[in-house]
């Protein structure tokens, strides 16, 4: 059933995902993004708003900063209250921001509308779950190929700098949630988009967000667990302290939580095998 987001709804998007409420005259449609003129013309823009000459760099910084708002948004609001927001990028307006000395861009959504998912009818949940989730990566996949085409930047790297979020969205701000319905939708949609979902809807011989999901590590005694990547999105590159992020495979305290656990999953064998 087709009805327009509440006020309540638009507010948490504006609130918490980089959602404008307003327009602005600043702002280009995402579906320009197809065009691979003006996605060039964005990425040498991109290379000016980082601080680098490095196309390469700037290429997978972008991706980071728009692929936040694509995917992040509705799958919010896909699993939090059950309804689609509308897919299509013609609707959907990348607004240009800087923060902090940071580009960070935000959405402006022209179109409202969502699709509210009824669990008793022919199109139920398990029915549309799998065609919402194949529109939305499918486009995606297109820009990381047109992307990495531009920029060479591996593809492996634009989409873990998408998988990130994901797995922040449905391990840290869904988790969140203290209702029971929304719960266990959390459990199932998150589980779904890592095991259910196949290649091919990602238009890849491997599934990014299975690739990713690798186990959480404990870096520093003082800290939680963490995710160490497995390819770097060159962040250090673009801060003026150059640190890199959190969970940056080259960063020297991630590398050595790596080797340990390595060392330790050795000793285990080890004495498993002399046992």
């Amino acid at each position: 059933m087709r009805q327009q987001l509440t006020n309540n709804q638009l507010n948490d998007l504006v609130e918490n995902f980089r959602i404008e409420a307003d327009q602005n005259p600043n702002m280009f449609s995402l579906s320009k993004l197809r065009d691979e003129q003006f996605l060039c013309e964005v990425l040498e823009e991109a290379k000016v708003d980082f601080d680098t000459d490095n196309l390469f760099i700037a290429a997978s910084q972008f991706i980071k900063r728009i692929g936040f708002l694509i995917v992040v948004p509705p799958l919010y609001n896909l699993t939090k209250h059950n309804h689609w927001l509308s897919a299509n990028w013609s609707n959907q307006y990348i607004v240009p921001r800087v923060k902090n000395s940071k580009w960070v861009p935000s959405l402006y959504l022209d179109d409202l509308a969502v699709i509210s998912i009824d669990e008793t009818s022919e199109t139920s949940r398990h029915k549309l779950l799998p065609q919402y989730l194949e529109q939305l990566f499918g486009d995606i996949a297109a820009l990381i190929g047109f992307v990495s085409s531009i920029s060479r930047v591996p593809k492996p790297i634009l989409w873990e700098n998408i998988a990130v979020y994901i797995y922040w969205l449905y391990e840290v701000k869904l988790s969140e949630e203290t209702d029971e319905e929304i719960m266990a939708r959390v459990h199932h949609d998150f589980h779904f988009l890592i095991y259910e979902l196949e290649a091919e809807q990602f238009q890849e011989s491997f599934q990014p967000l299975k690739r990713f999901h690798g186990i959480k590590r404990l870096v520093s005694l003082d800290a939680e667990p963490v995710r160490i990547r497995r390819t770097c999105c060159f962040y250090y590159e673009v801060n003026e302290s150059r640190n890199c992020c959190g969970n940056c495979p080259k960063s020297e305290l991630n590398k050595a939580a790596c080797r340990a656990t390595k060392d330790s999953l050795y000793e285990r064998d080890m004495i498993r095998q002399k046992g």
